[in-house]
């Protein structure tokens, strides 16, 4: 696993300029407390739907805590067919791809497993998947993150409903 450290926007966008791929790109920066509003966007989103493709996945550290999840999971909804949310309390972990054919838990899990072994994870990811996922955890309605629209500390301020 390569861990890039920087603005995550600019790597992306180089990596997608330079034709890369990646089955899995985790996405977890904060700065003060939130995570930067040009890494919450549509159109980073969309960017790292064009690194990952059909067959890859992101995940993505959040934090529930705020209308500012919500906000977050209706931008990932807009870009990735699928997306499913690991953990309860404290961080989420979202992961979304936009897979025509879903993949079962148990191909989740054995996927997971697969990553776990290859990739030498400090997480657990298998652990995580078996203990359940939940794709509704958010309103879904309402609007989303864009370049021109990313109020992301204004919605940190403000506790989910």
């Amino acid at each position: 696993m390569r861990v890039y450290i920087g603005d995550g926007r600019v790597h992306i966008r180089r990596f997608v300029r330079q034709g890369r791929s990646y089955d899995l790109v985790f996405l977890d920066a904060f700065r003060g407390g939130y995570i930067p509003y040009h890494l919450t966007t549509k159109e980073f989103m969309e960017l790292v739907r064009q690194l990952v493709g059909q067959e890859g996945s992101v995940a993505a550290n959040l934090r529930p805590g705020f209308q500012s999840y919500h906000y977050q999971r209706r931008t990932m909804a807009a870009v990735f067919r699928n997306q499913w949310s690991y953990g309860q309390q404290g961080n989420i972990c979202v992961v979304a791809n936009s897979n025509p054919k879903p993949s079962t838990k148990q191909q989740l899990l054995e996927t997971a497993r697969r990553l776990q072994k290859e990739k030498g994870l400090s997480v657990d990811l298998a652990a995580l998947v078996a203990e359940g996922a939940s794709q509704n955890d958010y309103q879904t309605e309402g609007p989303i993150l864009t370049d021109d629209y990313a109020p992301t500390e204004l919605l940190r301020t403000i506790p989910k409903e």
